[in-house]
């Protein structure tokens, strides 16, 4: 009995011994020195950084361009498929051109009279001139022969005017005879239709001219072959007046302008059958639908036999969507904050996560709108590729590093090294066994490495680790983290923590 408790008294007495020692290691006073708490250093190093904005976006076609038809009709055929292949002018669809052709032929028939009225007020017109010179001949005439007669009756008749008055009225009943064998051949033309019934008018108006000028060398030689009276002499000088009277409005001004007006009327009713003819024409053609572009077809939501409608208030037809795929672009949406740094034509790079690829693309146009939602407020980027690949579909998601800056040759450091505090940057450099609070004056950053631009000399040590529990980061204005709807990424690493993403070139 004795000796097994003398085995068990060793036992407790190492045990005991044990926790002692454990206790005394647990409790002793840390003599590390404040240097040798941080768990890493590193010294600046210099190199090239490339400040670029991280969006996110979708690939689409550079060009879309949906097809609606012109004019309404049933589709009689159509030509092609999702996803085919098409060449500009290739036919698309055929629509039914019944219709079409009835109002082609109505706008042809309207055209027709509207010239043939043109015609007609031209010739009315032409002829006006033509009457106005015979009348203006006939009126000198009257006139000269009521001068004479007054003047013969003031003078008294003699021999040789009374001689003269029968040689005229001979040869005025020889104009009468030939006027009147013209008449009777104009006659025969017309009935035959020869001629109009204008150049047929226009014989009689000679005939009854002729006929005026025998009444009126007849009247002057009765007159000549009596004594002249009171009242004779008053009637001639009324036939003088008179004569004088029509010759002064022998142009039949007001007629002549109603004809002009006439053929002005007709020339407008002319242009405007012109247009619906040729309206009538592009329509027909029109029911040809033809593609505008190269491209692929992405969608045909019609089918053969459905009736396409032209209607763009009510319900306009869409028969075809083509894409250009010779411009593909990303469409990415940037935080307002960072849109400033933007400019047209400036360099980005390009990953479509699915083809596991990149390309150089560059910036190709900047919204001048915004777009706000949920308080967020962006604005629309298309970035096109500059060498765009050719297996490429609309609605792939890419990533886009849009380059805002680029410095070669740059002291810096990661920017889990550097702490902000306020509006300074601070870092922790190692001086002997101690640590030394530096503040520094940084430049642009990557995300993962930053620019010291001013405070360190590149020999110094700088430590990472533990900054008494204060939060770390860098100080950069450009290192955030923003969860925008614009997809804008800069990341700002953990302090201690390795980086996501570190660029040497």
């Amino acid at each position: 009995m004795s000796k097994k408790w003398l085995r068990n008294r060793w036992l407790w007495i190492g045990v005991a011994a044990l926790v002692a020692i454990g206790l005394w290691l647990f409790l002793r006073p840390n003599k590390k020195t404040q240097a040798e708490q941080f768990t890493r250093s590193i010294r600046p190093q210099r190199g090239t950084i490339t400040e670029t904005i991280n969006v996110s976006g979708v690939v689409s076609h550079g060009t879309q361009v949906e097809i609606y038809p012109q004019v309404n009709g049933a589709i009689v055929d159509l030509y092609v498929e999702k996803g085919d292949s098409i060449k500009k002018g290739q036919i698309i669809a055929r629509l039914d051109t019944k219709d079409l052709l009835r109002t082609k032929q109505r706008a042809a028939s309207d055209l027709q009279l509207a010239r043939s009225q043109l015609s007609q007020a031209e010739t009315n017109l032409s002829l006006q001139a033509k009457e106005s010179t015979i009348i203006e001949q006939q009126a000198k005439t009257n006139l000269a022969n009521a001068e004479a007669t007054l003047a013969r009756l003031k003078a008294g008749s003699k021999p040789q005017e009374i001689a003269q008055a029968e040689a005229s009225l001979r040869q005025v009943k020889l104009n009468l005879d030939n006027a009147r064998q013209e008449e009777a051949r104009q006659k025969l033309l017309h009935e035959n239709g020869a001629i109009s019934r204008q150049q047929y008018e226009t014989a009689q108006k000679q005939v009854r001219m002729y006929q005026e000028d025998v009444y009126t060398a007849e009247q002057r030689l009765s007159l000549l072959q009596q004594d002249p009276d009171p009242a004779e002499l008053r009637a001639a000088q009324a036939q003088v007046d008179q004569a004088r009277s029509v010759l002064r409005g022998q142009t039949s001004i007001e007629q002549r302008k109603l004809r002009e007006e006439a053929v002005k009327t007709a020339r407008v009713s002319v242009a405007q059958a012109q247009i619906s003819y040729e309206k009538a024409v592009e329509e027909l053609a029109s029911a040809v639908v033809r593609s505008p572009i190269d491209g692929v077809v992405l969608d045909v939501p019609v089918k053969k036999g459905s009736l396409a409608s032209s209607n763009a208030v009510s319900a306009n037809t869409l028969l075809a969507t083509i894409a250009d795929l010779t411009m593909p672009k990303v469409e990415i949406f940037v935080n307002e904050a960072d849109i400033a740094k933007l400019t047209v034509g400036q360099t980005a790079q390009i990953k479509v996560d699915a083809l596991s690829q990149a390309w150089e693309g560059e910036v190709y146009r900047i919204d001048p709108r915004a777009t706000e939602s949920s308080n967020v407020v962006t604005f629309a980027v298309d970035v096109v590729f500059r060498d765009p690949p050719h297996n490429l579909k609309a609605g792939l998601t890419a990533d886009v590093d849009l380059v805002v800056s680029q410095k070669e040759n740059v002291l810096w450091l990661p920017s889990y090294a550097i702490r902000s505090q306020g509006q300074q940057a601070m870092i922790m450099v190692k001086k002997g066994e101690n640590v030394v609070r530096k503040t520094v004056r940084t430049g642009i950053s990557d995300g993962s490495r930053t620019e010291i631009i001013s405070g360190l000399t590149g020999k110094e040590e700088v430590l990472m680790g533990s900054f008494g529990g204060e939060n770390t980061g860098s100080s950069n204005r450009e290192n955030r983290d923003s969860s925008s709807q614009g997809g804008n990424r800069q990341n700002s690493m953990p302090f201690g923590s390795p980086p996501a993403r570190i660029r040497v070139r």
